[in-house]
């Protein structure tokens, strides 16, 4: 499969536009099978030719308007034309993809690692805040009484009434 559209961008850059937002209103074709495909410019008119000069497809009214002094080839020809390297191309872009899914697959594993290592640095600190409060409160009841206990050593000390 491949896109008639993207086709020139991916002679020319040797990598295809992944985005959807780009490629939405592509037409796929399979090199294989010869179908109908409209054109862009003229949605009622079937792509028919193929403008070397622009590496587009386009169809017979494309030829006469836009290209009509662009070197224009049957699309059958053009197709048998770049079919080896389109394959090629199609090759390495699956071989890329292929790729990206590994490294997204690698991503999501360090995702799914920090979660899990945040969730517990917030149990250890919220273990460790309440461990430190709980220390806090009975060092402040320890300290109450020993000021108490020590207050009433004084008044007895000094002779004051209780």
């Amino acid at each position: 499969m491949a896109c008639i559209y993207c086709i020139s961008v991916i002679q020319s850059n040797n990598q295809l536009i992944n985005s959807k937002q780009v490629t939405r209103n592509h037409n796929i074709f399979d090199i294989e099978i010869e179908k109908d495909i409209e054109c862009k410019e003229h949605p009622d008119e079937v792509i028919r030719f193929y403008c070397e000069t622009c590496e587009a497809p386009v169809c017979i009214l494309c030829t006469f308007n836009d290209h009509k002094e662009h070197d224009v080839a049957q699309f059958s020809d053009a197709v048998m034309k770049y079919k080896s390297n389109i394959e090629n191309l199609m090759r390495d872009c699956q071989g890329n993809l292929h790729k990206f899914q590994t490294q997204i697959e690698t991503l999501e594993k360090c995702e799914s690692c920090i979660k899990q290592a945040e969730a517990k640095i917030r149990d250890v600190a919220i273990d460790m805040i309440s461990d430190i409060r709980n220390r806090l409160v009975i060092s402040h009841w320890f300290l109450t009484r020993r000021a108490q206990w020590q207050y009433k050593m004084m008044e007895n000390a000094s002779g004051f009434p209780q």
